[in-house]
């Protein structure tokens, strides 16, 4: 019996691997656009996951491509994400993450000193 169930294994393994490829797709700019539109919180949330991570590689870098006035809220930063792809519809298949990446240099770009 144990010699069918560890024959069987890769097998059941197999089944899986569809979803779990579909789960760890990247998401483009029409998925993030259709989560934003129908779950705000979840889209809040990834807008300052993304924030956070490129803020974090900024500091890394000494440069600043993105300047946020103290006063915005994520759910600004929301609006202004949700605007800038249904104002780049060409750009849709693009990655997500860099999708955030351009609206936000797009609305609070950095002063040049």
């Amino acid at each position: 019996m144990k010699r069918l169930l560890l024959l069987c294994l890769p097998a059941i393994g197999a089944l899986y691997q569809p979803a779990l490829a579909r789960d760890t797709a990247i998401m483009d700019g029409n998925d993030l656009l259709t989560q934003c539109t129908n779950d705000p919180t979840y889209c809040m949330g990834y807008v300052l996951g993304v924030y956070r991570g490129f803020s974090v590689g900024q500091s890394l870098a000494d440069k600043s491509y993105v300047c946020l006035p103290e006063n915005v809220t994520v759910d600004q930063a929301r609006r202004v994400v949700v605007a800038y792809l249904n104002t780049h519809p060409k750009e849709l298949n693009k990655a997500s993450e860099l999708l955030v990446t351009f609206a936000m240099m797009d609305a609070f770009p950095c002063k040049s000193k």
